[in-house]
Parts: C-alpha cells; sequence; structure tokens
C-alpha cells in the first residue's frame, strides 16, 4: 500500500529490547493508532523515554493515556488522527509538556522501583 501511495515510510521491523531507548529517543513523539490494546507496553517504553504520544481513545490505551495531560486521545478514523498529529505538532510547548508529564506518570506508577514497592507491601501484608 505504501508503493501504491507513493509515501515514504521506513518500517524499522523488529527493535531488540535493549536498542529500543535509543530509537524512541530519536523521535519526537509516539503514536499508537489502535483498535484495541491490552497492556500496550510499547506505549509505556515512549512514555518513560519522554515522548510525547497521541493513542486512539480505545481499552487499554485510555487508561494510560490522560488526554492534554500525559498525552493526546484521539477516534480511530484517520481524520481524527491527522487533526491530533497537526495539534501535537502545530505546538512545541504542548509537545515538551506532554513528554514531561508522561514520563513523570510512568516513573510514579509503572517503573521497576514501584512494582518493587507494590510487590513488597503485598508480601509484607501476607505475613
Amino acid at each position: 500500500r505504501v508503493e501504491e501511495l507513493k509515501i515514504n515510510v521506513h518500517f524499522q521491523g523488529m527493535i531488540a529490547n535493549e536498542k529500543l531507548p535509543a530509537v524512541l529517543n530519536a523521535c519526537e513523539a509516539f503514536i499508537l493508532p489502535s483498535l484495541y490494546e491490552g497492556n500496550p507496553k510499547v506505549l509505556l517504553e515512549a512514555m518513560s523515554c519522554g515522548l510525547p504520544v497521541i493513542g486512539t481513545n480505545v481499552e487499554g490505551i485510555s487508561s494510560l493515556i490522560k488526554d492534554g495531560e500525559t498525552g493526546l486521545l484521539c477516534e480511530t478514523s484517520s481524520e481524527s488522527i491527522a487533526q491530533t498529529i497537526q495539534k501535537l505538532f502545530a505546538d512545541p510547548h504542548l509537545r515538551n509538556q506532554l513528554g514531561n508529564t508522561a514520563r513523570a506518570q510512568i516513573l510514579a506508577t509503572a517503573s521497576l522501583s514501584h512494582a518493587i514497592a507494590t510487590e513488597r507491601i503485598f508480601y509484607d501484608s501476607k505475613k
């Protein structure tokens, strides 16, 4: 389809886990246009890198992105996705703010240290 539409796209393919932060940090934003997600780890990884994120307003994504605070939510239509991308790239301050807030949220709720602390509370309560 890319060739048919003559779109300039480079598909990365599989990226090794240890290389993912460098690849994500080379980007200006992260967009996850999906119809359904469970627990999208790639979105968590992008947010942890401080990237401004856009996700479709669907289960799994909408539970991670607080619209206008830690990212932007859009509908699943190509028009809504395009409008949201334009909104994000029209405002450098918004991109910076969303990226910083997203990273802070991940550090507070999904970091390894947070997971360990949560597990410790669980195990200590069973003593």
